[in-house]
């Protein structure tokens, strides 16, 4: 079983709100990747 299958298997979701389920999110290829390194975001613990 892969990764994406075993998230999908357990039902992981995005930490949006809206349920969005990761294994969507995490199926695709990408060439380019935006980082939004603010540290705002409430699930970020880079500095602690």
């Amino acid at each position: 079983m892969t990764l994406l299958e075993q998230i999908k298997e357990a039902g992981i979701v995005g930490c949006g709100g809206a349920g969005f389920p990761a294994h969507v999110k995490l199926n695709c290829t990408v060439e380019y990747l935006i980082v939004n390194a603010a540290e705002c975001e409430p699930l970020l613990r880079t500095d602690r």
